[in-house]
Parts: C-alpha cells; structure tokens; sequence
C-alpha cells in the first residue's frame, strides 16, 4: 500500500509527500474498542515506527509548533465540550475529514455536521498527544496526532490522526 499527502498551492496541486507502506491488521469498524489487540498507547510511538527526516529548518519553527500544539489542544477541548461549531472552525471551507470508520467528508459545513451527529451519539472524552509536526514547507506540516477515547469506565479505544496544517496569512 502507499499514500500521499497533496497539497494545493497557488491553485496547482503539489505531491507533499509519498510512502510506501504494509497494510494495517484489520479493526472492526467504529464506534468500538480494537479487543484482543496490543495496541501501544496512543501517547507512545510504536518503537519500530518509522521516522521522517527532519527538514533543514525545522529548528526555526518554534513558534509555528506551539501554535499547532495549541490547535490540537484547543479541538480536544472542543471536542470534550462536544462543539462540533468549534471544532470545525478552523477547517478550511474545502477540507476533507476521513474518520475512523473510512466514511469520507468534504467542506467545512458537511463536516461540522457529521461531529454534530457523532457528538450527539458518544459520550466518549478525548486526549490527545502531538507525536510528530513535520514541516513540508514554511507554511505546510504534517502533524501525527495519538487520540484516546474514553466514555466513562468501557476500555479506551486509541486512534492516530494525520492532519494537514496549511499557515495562512499567519494563521495556521
């Protein structure tokens, strides 16, 4: 299996980035634990995981990486006050959502409803750790977000995130 990460620049679509990988052990659909696995916490990187080189000028970002880490902080917040209104604030009007079950959403609107609904079916609390913010350019990261999901005391169901920031004007 491989993938890659796009991205729009200029109006012109770029290839960011491009891996080749194993496929993944199959889990059964969401909502639901992953029973019977030895899934690592979602806060600790598999030791045999790979790692990105680092670009030449990541030591620069610092503020751009606190910025992100409060973004990411910011939607688990949004998402343990069930906001689906805040959690899609910062998306951009042409985002794509791909959640843990494979369903597929596009826009900004389509997606803060589809929270909405996932929202109003889970009591389930988030924590989130950033494992990793790669920057492709000064202005596009890659980050690699651990989430638990936890709903009162049901076992903790562990997902990874890989989300696409784009720095706008300034604003990430």
């Amino acid at each position: 299996m491989s993938f890659k990460v796009v991205v729009k620049k200029q109006g012109r679509w770029l290839i960011a980035a491009m891996r080749n990988a194993t496929p993944a052990p199959h889990r059964p659909p969401f909502p639901g634990s992953f029973p019977g696995t030895s899934n690592p916490p979602a806060s600790t990187p598999p030791q045999d995981a790979p790692r990105l080189a680092p670009t030449t000028d990541d030591a620069n970002h610092a503020q751009d990486e606190a910025a992100i880490r409060k973004i990411v902080a910011d939607g688990t917040d949004a998402w343990n006050r069930r906001d689906a209104k805040a959690l899609a604030a910062g998306l951009t009007e042409d985002s794509d959502h791909i959640g843990a079950n494979g369903g597929w959403t596009s826009g900004r609107f389509e997606i803060e409803k589809v929270l909405g609904v996932a929202h109003a079916n889970s009591r389930e609390n988030l924590t989130s750790a950033v494992q990793k913010i790669r920057f492709l350019s000064p202005d596009v990261a890659v980050i690699v977000v651990g989430r638990d999901y936890k709903e009162d005391d049901k076992a903790t169901r562990k997902a990874i995130s890989t989300l696409v920031f784009h720095n706008t004007k300034g604003k990430w």
